[in-house]
């Protein structure tokens, strides 16, 4: 393994064991030999992702002038911490190669080799941010009602839609004129010379038009090649200042923010394509094949399903568990109900074990079905309990009424489900909130008051009101 591979490879590791938490406040678990050369490249990253987000956070023209002096001083300390972690790291070069006389006609051809490291660590962020955004299930869930609408109205029409390859299942349903390519991104399409190999697989393809709904830095430059072979190509407007002034600390302005459904349907009518968004669902009127499903949920005969998705990316936008579990108990209790958990990953896994340890007619879907299958599943439940995540908008996919809970964010922002009711959303009204479009930021109380304060009550009694 080359030294710059041994690089990517720790910077990657930190950077996503960074956002298991993605708090600046987290502690690091270094899981390297202290003094050695790896131990010092995974330190570095870190404090570099604690500073890409200091600065996240220090850029909110809104924040408290206190608090923004308190947060300069973290970032002086971050970046002085920086600069002297680079230079031990350049002593450990100085030392490896101390005994190499440089030949004659040596040139200088980059800065010092851990201030190139240092390059390196920045860019496997810049990566990581891009990759998340690409590839986030929630958002590529929310093109459906839209790809499915503009399928229906241009039958005449083939249409492509370029995702991660994990996701295709989500599109299976879809019209016959709607197909599919997968990118491998942290395979064949990695980097840049990957989203070359990208683009040339299609252009093989010859499409007409290009419709960018994530205008990120991947996408952008797929669009940017299109466009410099004379391709008709549109991008989405995510109506950053609306959003950012939804969610600033002071003078909030409390509109309504044009949905992202409506927003992907700009796009299509800046290539001449106005669609009329009328999607029901993945399985038209009806449901999944419940056969499929059976063996593993047993019979539903005249028992209310209920699902529940208790998780979700970012702390600010989960409501906090021992609540959700007063909610699971109340409902497990009752015969006539029967509960679904959904989740993933063993973290989630270890929760769930632990509420189907005290309340036994609980199911965990975990493991048991694919995620074509678990729409399935979604399809045949009475009511969906889900966060503001990625299960609020499959469950909307299929049709069923979705409780969604709602804390840092806010539906104003534009992500509500699919048809999804205000009036089944659980959310306090507090002049702090919402503070963040997608829920990563920290809470500036510390108390996480918007979902601490939601009453299990609350929520069983949205629940009762659709199932009863």
């Amino acid at each position: 393994m080359t030294f710059s591979n041994l690089c990517n490879e720790i910077f990657w590791k930190s950077t996503t064991d960074y956002h298991v938490t993605d708090s600046v406040d987290a502690p690091m678990n270094n899981p390297y030999e202290l003094k050695t050369i790896e131990y010092y490249l995974y330190l570095k990253n870190w404090i570099d992702a604690v500073q890409w987000h200091f600065e996240d956070i220090i850029r909110d023209p809104q924040i408290d002038p206190v608090e923004a002096l308190a947060l300069k001083r973290r970032i002086d300390k971050s970046n002085q911490d920086r600069t002297d972690l680079v230079e031990l790291i350049d002593s450990y070069f100085l030392d490896k190669y101390k005994e190499v006389k440089p030949l004659s006609d040596a040139t200088i051809n980059t800065e010092s080799p851990a201030w190139a490291i240092d390059r390196l660590s920045i860019l496997a962020l810049k990566i990581y941010h891009m990759l998340i955004r690409f590839s986030a299930l929630g958002d590529v869930a929310m093109t459906i009602p839209v790809i499915h609408s503009l399928a229906v109205q241009y039958p005449q029409h083939e249409i492509t839609v370029l995702s991660r390859a994990v996701w295709q299942p989500l599109f299976q349903g879809l019209p016959a004129n709607v197909g599919f390519v997968g990118a491998d991104l942290t395979g064949k399409h990695k980097g840049l010379w990957g989203l070359n190999s990208l683009y040339s697989e299609l252009k093989a393809m010859h499409f007409d038009y290009i419709a960018d709904f994530h205008h990120v830095l991947r996408s952008k430059y797929l669009c940017l090649r299109f466009r410099l072979a004379n391709k008709p190509v549109a991008s989405i407007c995510k109506g950053r200042a609306g959003k950012k002034k939804l969610v600033r600390r002071h003078d909030k302005v409390m509109e309504n923010q044009k949905s992202s459904f409506r927003r992907y349907a700009d796009v299509l009518e800046k290539l001449g394509l106005p669609v009329l968004l009328n999607f029901s669902s993945i399985y038209g009127e009806g449901k999944g094949n419940f056969a499929e499903i059976e063996p593993v949920t047993g019979p539903k005969e005249d028992q209310k399903w209920i699902g529940i998705a208790p998780f979700a990316k970012h702390a600010g936008k989960i409501y906090p568990l021992e609540l959700q579990e007063q909610v699971i108990a109340h409902f497990a209790a009752n015969p006539k109900v029967k509960v679904f958990l959904f989740g993933g990953g063993k973290s989630e896994q270890d929760v769930f074990d632990a509420w189907i340890a005290k309340y036994p007619s609980v199911v965990s879907m975990i493991g048991k079905l694919n995620m074509r299958t678990e729409l399935n599943l979604m399809s045949h439940l009475d009511v969906m309990l889900s966060m503001d995540s990625a299960n609020m908008h499959l469950a909307s996919l299929v049709n069923i009424p979705v409780v969604s809970i709602w804390g840092a964010t806010h539906p104003y922002a534009g992500f509500m489900g699919w048809k999804q009711l205000p009036v089944n959303t659980v959310q306090l009204d507090l002049s702090c909130r919402p503070c963040s479009v997608y829920g990563q930021k920290p809470c500036w109380r510390g108390d996480y008051a918007c979902l601490r304060d939601i009453k299990p009550e609350q929520v069983i009694a949205k629940i009762e009101g659709l199932v009863d």
